[in-house]
């Protein structure tokens, strides 16, 4: 995973650094964590289940795609800000209202 997101393998170096003189590509499979931009396995890991989560998919089908418990999604994984919570909280009834107020399919 280091590997994958060391930007310098897909971009300009953020950090000043020649792609043929970067020490972290050297030997990349021992010095691409060492820097400072790549990504561990567990940050893509995390971000991962907080876009699923946030895409709408139960924390239920997310654990078994990760394997991981629900519990510990809800409560390491799922941390929304206010907004999102909202957000989740309407999304399962925003489809059941029209302009008016009353339920969609009352009309």
């Amino acid at each position: 995973m280091y590997q994958a997101t060391v930007p310098c393998l897909h971009t300009d170096c953020p950090h000043g650094r020649k792609r043929e003189t970067c020490e972290f590509l050297e030997d990349s499979y021992n010095n691409a964590s060492k820097c400072p931009s790549s990504r561990s396995p567990h940050q893509v890991r995390t971000g991962s289940i907080t876009w699923q989560r946030n895409c709408g998919v139960p924390a239920d089908v997310v654990s078994r795609r990760v394997n991981s418990s629900v519990r510990v999604i809800e409560e390491h994984y799922d941390k929304p800000d206010e907004v999102e919570e909202m957000e989740k909280r309407r999304r399962q009834y925003i489809d059941r209202l029209d302009i008016d107020g009353r339920e969609a399919d009352e009309s």
